[in-house]
């Protein structure tokens, strides 16, 4: 995936998995914080919970699905 326009952060609720920002693999657990900036590209594996706020506000128009 990659946001176009919107800086979000994620914040680990419950669980474990993983994070892969731009080929950088990022481990997360409960209480994980992190930012994910415009225009990278991204996935999520394992078994986790999270909230993700994002600015500006996120529209579905400017996420998309990348290889």
């Amino acid at each position: 995936m990659v946001n176009e326009k919107c800086k979000e952060i994620v914040y680990v609720i419950e669980g474990t998995g993983k994070l892969v920002i731009e080929n950088e693999e990022l481990l997360l657990e409960e209480g994980d914080m992190t930012m994910i900036r415009p225009g990278q590209k991204y996935f999520f594996e394992g078994n986790l919970r999270f909230l993700t706020p994002c600015t500006p506000a996120w529209h579905p128009e400017q996420h998309k699905m990348v290889k």
